[in-house]
């Protein structure tokens, strides 16, 4: 049995282009890593619990079990599984089937990329029960491409840290590290659509109004720089104004430089350190919202908690 923390994300930046003819926005996001994780526990499954003789067919291929929460039958997790499988039996290995656990600690529909991160640790745990070559897999661009075919944010999560994402996210490059930064996460009982998110961004400016290629202005490694901000905070706003109540109550119990994070429904503010975040996330319990104090993590710390040993990251 392995355990695996797949990481959550927030983002600290993001600016949104008009749609593309193929229907996607491009965006330029500063992206980062937070404590708050989902678990995943993967081992070999035992005799017995797929048929035996032969390979087994795809859906005989994961057995999974998702606690504190509901995942549609077609999740990331399964996704990643079956593209991983292909890659395997394509480098020569027969994929044994596996048994997996999730248990689902960042809520989801709040921006905080749990599915992403989860499809990465099903990526890394196939890697290491099937005895593939990460590092193998990483050069010839395997893991790239897998992460692609899966969604937009998943490219994000092979790395971690603090990184630029653009295009459609999936370009991402390593970023000046953001010092370690403790913060306060706040949501309310909400789903937000992201493809509603963004027809709400484009009603309310329209596609002449907005740049066609993206950019984050002049990134600096300073928690509260002008480089900050997120352009569908608005529209989501008027789409949910419980997202928006929420984002002014972290400030309200002294969180600095409160946005939402993704295309809602959280967000998120800086505090000073975890005693300060832990009592304000406690006050925001208090008043109905999801919430927790969490602290930015590195890209290196990340890699560890699923991949396990890899080579040191650089910017």
């Amino acid at each position: 049995m392995i355990r695996l923390r797949a990481s959550a994300k927030i983002n600290l930046a993001l600016r949104v282009g008009s749609r593309a003819d193929d229907g996607y926005h491009p965006v330029a996001t500063v992206l980062q890593t937070l404590s708050l994780s989902d678990l995943l526990y993967a081992r070999l499954a035992h005799r017995g619990e797929h048929a035996a003789g032969g390979p087994p067919p795809a859906e005989e291929l994961l057995q999974l079990r998702v606690d504190g929460a509901e995942l549609s039958p077609d999740n990331t997790v399964r996704r990643a599984v079956a593209a991983m499988a292909a890659e395997a039996r394509d480098h020569g290995v027969e994929p044994l089937p596996l048994a997996m656990r999730l248990v689902k600690r960042i809520p989801l529909g709040a921006g905080l990329g749990g599915g992403s991160s989860d499809a990465v640790a099903a990526m890394a745990a196939c890697s290491r029960l099937w005895r593939l070559e990460t590092s193998r897999l990483e050069e010839s661009g395997a893991l790239q491409r897998i992460a692609e075919q899966i969604g937009s944010d998943v490219p994000f999560f092979l790395l971690g840290g603090t990184a630029l994402g653009t295009g459609r996210g999936a370009r991402v490059e390593l970023l000046d590290p953001l010092p370690a930064t403790w913060f306060v996460v706040a949501a309310p009982p909400l789903h937000v659509s992201t493809p509603d998110a963004y027809a709400a961004f484009d009603r309310d400016l329209g596609s002449e109004d907005a740049c066609a290629v993206p950019v984050v202005p002049a990134y600096e490694p300073v928690f509260g720089g002008g480089w900050m901000g997120n352009d569908l905070s608005a529209p989501v706003a008027g789409l949910h104004p419980e997202v928006e109540a929420a984002r002014r109550q972290l400030g309200e119990v002294g969180g600095d430089c409160a946005q939402m994070t993704g295309s809602g429904a959280a967000s998120f503010a800086g505090f000073s350190d975890r005693r300060a975040a832990t009592r304000a996330a406690r006050r925001l319990q208090g008043r109905g919202l999801w919430a927790g104090a969490f602290v930015s993590i590195t890209g290196n710390e990340h890699r560890r908690s699923i991949f396990g040993d890899v080579p040191t990251l650089t910017s």
